[in-house]
């Protein structure tokens, strides 16, 4: 069968085999198969055992999946056709070589997915440990990460006519997945100061962990110049800043490819629900971290005497005074300082971390907002510029999220829904629209600090 003609190029094919065959198939045909699949068993259990010394000389990952790659899409195909061929000659066959080929397949790709998870972790590992001082600073550590991600897709992509070797490569994913985020989180964090010893309050668990942020938020000015002096050999607080940006930005990146391998696995690999899924949650959990990252930048931006001057300055008895920098919104100076930061900060950064960071800073805004209210409740009875001033901080905040296209984020909770309600209850101060209200502030803004902008409200409608 190898002498006779084949493919175009020449190599031997199934066809070729069966044509060579076809006689000695008319003339005993049971025999003959029982040789033949006697031939291809042993001829694929030799291989196995090959295989098996091959691989203790630890090949690497790549080198493995060319193998697979062979038995999968050539060697396999051509015996399928080959039985085939038998079988229509001599209308039997037992297909007892499948066995082999089938442990052959097992082994292969067993080893490419261990070695290649063993791979990709000792990979990434190095990416965070010893940064390329020559990659470019706007694209961070991601890059590298990345081309990872790729390549397994890319497999992926090979193997797609394979379900077995697709759960592989899924469970490859997942493992260079976790790795990033375990990395990029240790990354991350070594970044932000921890936050210095303080008394314990009875205090909430959720409101405990508020002021252990808000220490090390506070404190990072501070620390950044020791911090930067020990790792640069200079004290410089925007090049921490920087470095948090830059930081949320890689998650942004590793989310935003989540979201996009997701649609394209979807529509052209055929994966199944649970690794949608996955794709979903990873992509949340690398969001999550960056938008962690951006609120500390943020908390760090508005922690100077100037910006600490301008939240200063959100004051409700004084509409249109000079310092709050609009005729009618007290946010135009902090939002003037934020739209400088998002600029400096985030403009060469992905769409998404822009809209994380743009988030954070409108939900610091209306933190101080709704303090300030809270601590100085106006006069609101006979005062319409007080109404015309709040719709002019919503109308502000809204804006401010549409040019940095924050409020997309904004489909299950708005954070500025708090002014929202507020204005509504001084709208209407009946007894039941302000409990009515006072319960949407609650959800919105938690318990305890719902009741309490509940209760300035009241003293406002009273004044």
């Amino acid at each position: 069968a190898l002498s006779l003609p084949g493919s175009a190029d020449g190599t031997p094919t199934p066809e070729a085999a069966l044509l060579a065959l076809a006689a000695a198939l008319q003339q005993e045909p049971h025999v003959l198969l029982i040789a033949i699949e006697s031939v291809l068993g042993e001829y694929l259990a030799r291989m196995q055992a090959a295989v098996a010394q091959w691989l203790q000389e630890e090949p690497l990952a790549d080198e493995v999946a060319d193998v697979a790659t062979w038995l999968l899409l050539d060697a396999r195909p051509s015996l399928d056709r080959f039985e085939a061929g038998l079988i229509g000659s001599a209308q039997e066959g037992s297909g007892t070589w499948r066995a082999a080929a089938g442990a052959l397949e097992h082994l292969l790709l067993s080893e490419w997915e261990s070695r290649s998870c063993d791979e990709v972790a000792r990979r990434v590992e190095a990416v965070y440990e010893a940064p390329d001082a020559e990659e470019p600073r706007a694209s961070g550590l991601a890059a590298k990460p990345l081309r990872i991600l790729q390549d397994i897709l890319r497999q992926w992509g090979a193997w797609k006519s394979h379900p077995t070797a697709c759960e592989r490569v899924t469970s490859v994913l997942i493992a260079a997945l976790n790795a990033i985020l375990r990395s990029y989180r240790a990354s991350a964090r070594h970044l932000m100061p921890a936050p210095h010893p303080a008394a314990r309050h009875e205090v909430g668990a959720k409101h405990m962990a508020t002021e252990k942020l808000g220490k090390a938020i506070r404190s990072i000015a501070r620390m950044t110049g020791t911090a930067c002096a020990h790792r640069h050999g200079q004290a410089s607080p925007e090049a921490s800043v920087a470095d948090l940006a830059r930081a949320s930005g890689e998650g942004a990146q590793f989310s935003d490819w989540c979201k996009e391998s997701r649609a394209h696995v979807r529509a052209n690999l055929g994966a199944s629900a649970i690794c949608m899924d996955l794709l979903t949650a990873f992509a949340g959990a690398f969001e999550r971290e960056a938008s962690r990252l951006c609120m500390v930048v943020v908390e760090s931006h508005f922690n100077t005497p100037t910006n600490q001057a301008l939240l200063k300055h959100i004051r409700f008895g004084a509409r249109g005074s000079k310092a709050s920098g609009s005729e009618h919104t007290v946010l135009g100076g902090p939002l003037s300082a934020a739209s400088k930061l998002l600029h400096d900060h985030f403009r060469e950064m992905p769409r998404c971390c822009g809209a994380l960071a743009c988030n954070k800073v409108i939900s610091f805004v209306v933190g101080r907002w709704t303090n300030q209210f809270r601590r100085h409740p106006p006069r609101a009875v006979d005062n319409p510029v007080l109404l015309r001033g709040i719709e002019a901080d919503v109308h502000a905040l809204r804006a401010f999220a549409s040019q940095y296209g924050a409020d997309l984020l904004w489909q299950s909770s708005c954070p500025v829904q708090p002014l929202h309600e507020i204005r509504r209850m001084l709208e209407d101060p009946s007894s039941e629209f302000i409990a009515s209200g006072a319960a949407r502030l609650e959800v919105a803004c938690g318990a305890e600090e719902g009741r309490a902008l509940a209760n300035a409200v009241r003293l406002a409608v009273l004044r």
